[in-house]
């Protein structure tokens, strides 16, 4: 019996949001939390099963508008690309009811993730 176990996909979403939130975290650090943002579209195409243990999550944002972002992420696992997933979130006012143009400061913390 092997000793890895299989990794459900909702796990591996949940694991990804864990990625991208760390990556926003170290580029915006004051200026942009996930609690700013709503997830309104997620993705994901899994090219080999994961299973428990180390995984590498290569993050960057492949697109961002003048309220929203996406953020493209890249699941590796034993040396072999694993997965891609992507999620698109809006950033919101406090009552999570409209979207909210990013500052400037915050769109210059954002492009340092920005795919070339």
């Amino acid at each position: 019996m092997s000793r890895h176990r299989h990794v459900p996909f909702f796990l591996a979403l949940e694991i990804a949001s864990q990625a991208w939130a760390r990556a926003l975290a170290t580029t915006c650090e004051g200026l942009l939390s996930p609690a700013d943002l709503a997830v309104v579209d997620v993705a994901s195409t899994y090219r080999r099963e994961l299973f428990t243990g180390d995984v590498l999550f290569d993050v960057s944002l492949a697109k961002f508008g003048t309220s929203s972002l996406t953020f493209a992420l890249e699941l590796t696992q034993h040396d072999h690309s694993a997965a891609n997933l992507t999620a698109t979130l809006v950033k919101v006012d406090a009552d999570r009811l409209h979207s909210m143009p990013f500052t400037a400061e915050q769109r210059a913390g954002l492009e340092r993730l920005l795919l070339v």
